[in-house]
């Protein structure tokens, strides 16, 4: 994916003092994280506990777009719509971490998620060739992100 940030773990400490660092809510008050206070521990690290930057974000949905619009590249095609199916049924269905739901009238594949600190969301939308990524450094961010990737989605769709 030529990805050029991600890593395992926490992306700010003492020896990248300048990256960005999660806010969450305490006693009613947001408060930033101090170095080393972020550690989600081996039983749930896989669920959140991967950090990049927002370009590379893009190159991760870019990626599942293309293979669902039926372009190869580091997986073929058909193993990225592999990881998109999910059984048949209406409303919002799951496969392989991605929720799949109609909307306005388009199918969506999207996941989001936060661990406290940051929210982060990636919506596709194969049929307009669209994806949208969304970030905060707040773990409270949903509403926030939800809203932004409307807009964008209603700006960009294909017509």
């Amino acid at each position: 994916l030529e990805s050029k940030s991600a890593l395992i773990g926490c992306q700010a400490g003492e020896v990248r003092e300048a990256a960005p660092r999660g806010h969450f809510s305490e006693k009613g008050k947001r408060r930033v994280q101090r170095f080393g206070e972020y550690d989600l521990g081996g039983h749930i690290g896989p669920a959140g506990d991967v950090a990049c930057s927002i370009e590379d974000f893009a190159r991760f949905a870019r990626f599942h777009l293309q293979g669902l619009k039926g372009r190869d590249g580091f997986l073929r095609a058909e193993t990225v719509r592999s990881l998109h199916q999910a059984d048949d049924g209406g409303g919002m269905r799951y496969a392989a971490g991605w929720v799949l739901q109609d909307r306005e009238g388009a199918a969506v594949h999207w996941h989001n998620g936060s661990a406290g600190t940051f929210f982060a969301q990636v919506e596709l939308e194969p049929a307009s060739d669209l994806a949208v990524v969304v970030a905060t450094n707040a773990g409270d961010g949903q509403a926030a992100c939800e809203k932004v990737a409307e807009v964008v989605r209603q700006r960009f769709r294909a017509k």
